[in-house]
């Protein structure tokens, strides 16, 4: 084995250690470990959760439900159909098809280093894009990431940033619809927040559109504690009240093309 990580955690499977010992044996970059009891389990899971763990079908529900599964079936019982409701569960292995393992080990490792690469690459994208992209834990508020077009929007360093909540960068009097807005986006409401007011940290004000964002490189939506939003500065010292507010108004499409922008880019990855 080689590295720190654990890749496959192989549980209440003593029985087959040398079977799976000999399967493992030309694959020296899958980190291996096992585990005889609950309690081993839960202690290797709270030191370092492992990629996968692999299991037999009857010893699943010990597993925490958050991490993924390969399960070990009896070759009369292999019916993958009866697990499709199980996503937690990658693969299933038949006892006499154990070669199959480090393969099932091997794929999911090549996917998890894609996400991390394209993480990476989208987190340098939103980094350096020119509209304004906080992270907001969802339960607190708290701004835990800002790029550099917030910094520059607010006059406060990334560190600065991280000690302030969504409605600290808007006046006193708003932070209640500020707060209820991110509440309603949180839970997946779209509605933007048009000519919402913003404040400076000189404490001079400008005014902008507040948008929830979808920023994953996967098209599918990201279901993290962290809420990503997207402020497009408008450019202007006050509100026109006048401006529509609708699907096809300049602050809509505005949001759109800002939206599409930062999308188009993470499509080329």
């Amino acid at each position: 084995m080689t590295g720190n990580r654990t890749h496959l955690l192989l549980y209440a499977v003593e029985d087959l250690r040398k079977p799976l010992i000999q399967q493992l044996l030309a694959y020296p970059q899958i980190n291996y470990s096992f585990a005889d009891t609950p309690s081993e389990l839960l202690f290797q899971i709270a030191q370092q959760p492992p990629l996968l763990i692999f299991c037999r079908t009857t010893e699943r529900s010990r597993v925490p439900t958050s991490t993924p599964l390969i399960i070990l079936c009896p070759t009369h019982e292999y019916h993958p159909a009866q697990f499709i409701h199980e996503p937690a569960i990658v693969d299933i292995v038949a006892e006499t098809d154990l070669m199959r393992l480090p393969f099932i080990v091997l794929r999911e490792l090549r996917e998890e280093h894609a996400i991390v690469r394209e993480t990476h690459r989208l987190r340098t994208l939103v980094e350096h894009t020119p509209y304004g992209v906080i992270e907001v834990e969802i339960d607190s508020r708290q701004i835990r990431w800002s790029n550099k077009a917030m910094h520059h929007l607010f006059g406060y360093s990334a560190g600065e940033m991280q000690n302030l909540h969504i409605e600290d960068l808007h006046p006193n009097d708003i932070h209640t619809t500020i707060i209820n807005a991110f509440q309603q986006m949180s839970s997946g409401d779209e509605t933007p927040l048009i000519h919402i007011t913003c404040l400076h940290q000189d404490r001079s004000t400008f005014f902008a559109i507040l948008h929830r964002a979808e920023l994953t490189g996967t098209g599918k939506r990201s279901s993290s504690s962290f809420l990503p939003m997207l402020l497009v500065n408008t450019k202007v010292s006050a509100p026109c009240k006048s401006m529509p507010t609708g699907s096809n108004s300049p602050c809509a499409r505005l949001i759109k093309d800002c939206t599409i922008s930062i999308s188009a880019v993470v499509g080329q990855l």
